[in-house]
């Protein structure tokens, strides 16, 4: 089969044309000074020099019919078979510069087919690269211990989705529901977005991304107008894990010019990845704080405050210091009555029937 609109037409009648003028021309010739000399003896020069004649018109056509063929077939065809090639080889990507002749039309069907595959051949190296990052990214989280590397390694992260883009983190930290700046473009770095409180956020209120052409738009976040570099698009999306939001990533970029779904899927794999891992983390931090301390009065349990006792003076006697300890014992601390015990669940009720509390303060002299 051949591509669509190869003209064969064309070709055939080049082809004819030809083969007439290299054939037909001194059969032709041969005939009529035959005829000339049957008729007139005397005049067999003349025929001589017909055939003569004709024979050169034959060859002058077979001459141009096989440049006709070599401009039109030979070198085309040899082009189209380097192109294919090269396709065959994993290189595409050159026009064949097949632009005149019959065969031009195969030419641009496969200058066609070689560009979509080049552009494909190119999307999957760049997504293969983006999965050995994506690799890194995620053994980068695992070593983290606690936010702040975690936050760390989203910053490195972002470099490698975008060089150009300016890209920053906000999250909340601790108690505090505030959004703060904690990570950002380690070579770029962030726009400065305003945001403070999930609420005043639109990504994080639909737990979804959201895209903008352009900070002028009216249904534009307003706080994209404060951008100090002038109009911008910008791409929003939350941070969280396990269901839960932590803070949101923004980046913005040239007006009207928004950042392609490649670009989106790989902030959206490091935004997951890394409200994954602080999730963890946070979670971790949390039982590890439940298991150290009194669920009821949040004072740290008898055993914590001995090995950290242990710590202080280890540390005493390698730095040559003088560690002191305050006890306070007080008996029947907190003993409710029957009605407020009542009231209580078995956990605060078991601490509070207890015979005494120990309080020891210790303090450490410089």
């Amino acid at each position: 089969r051949v591509a669509p609109g190869f003209s064969k037409p064309a070709l055939r009648s080049s082809v004819t044309s030809g083969l007439v003028t290299a054939v037909a021309a001194p059969v032709t010739a041969a005939v009529l000074a035959t005829v000339a000399v049957a008729i007139e003896p005397d005049i067999w020069w003349i025929a001589l020099l017909v055939v003569v004649v004709g024979a050169v018109v034959g060859i002058l056509g077979s001459v141009s019919l096989w440049r006709r063929l070599r401009e039109e077939v030979e070198e085309p065809a040899e082009a189209l078979r380097f192109a294919v090639a090269r396709m065959a080889a994993g290189e595409p990507g050159l026009p064949t510069n097949v632009d005149h002749g019959a065969l031009a039309p195969l030419a641009a069907a496969l200058d066609s087919a070689e560009l979509a595959i080049s552009r494909r051949t190119g999307r999957l190296e760049r997504q293969a690269e983006w999965g050995e990052a994506s690799a890194m990214i995620i053994e980068a989280l695992e070593f983290a211990q606690d936010e702040t590397e975690a936050f760390d390694v989203a910053s490195r992260a972002l470099a490698l989705a975008d060089s150009d883009r300016p890209v920053e983190m906000l999250a909340s930290t601790g108690q505090n529901q505030r959004l703060v700046l904690v990570a950002e473009h380690s070579d770029r770095g962030g726009w400065g977005c305003p945001v403070d409180s999930a609420e005043n956020c639109l990504a994080l209120r639909r737990g979804q991304v959201v895209v903008t052409d352009s900070s002028l738009a009216l249904n534009a976040c307003p706080r994209l107008r404060e951008n100090p570099g002038g109009a911008c698009s910008a791409v929003c999306m939350p941070v969280g894990g396990a269901g839960r939001s932590i803070g949101v990533r923004t980046a913005v970029g040239p007006d009207r010019v928004p950042p392609d779904l490649e670009y989106v899927d790989r902030l959206t794999a490091i935004a997951r990845q890394v409200g994954n891992r602080v999730d963890s983390l946070r979670a971790l931090e949390q039982s590890r704080e439940e298991a150290a301390t009194d669920g009821l009065t949040g004072l740290s349990l008898r055993r914590v405050l001995e090995s950290q006792l242990e710590q202080m003076l280890e540390r005493g006697v390698e730095r040559a210091k003088r560690i002191g300890q305050i006890a306070l014992d007080e008996n029947g601390f907190a003993k409710p009555s029957t009605q407020q015990a009542i009231q209580n669940d078995a956990s605060e009720l078991g601490l509070l029937n207890s015979d005494r509390l120990e309080v020891g303060l210790v303090i450490e002299t410089p």
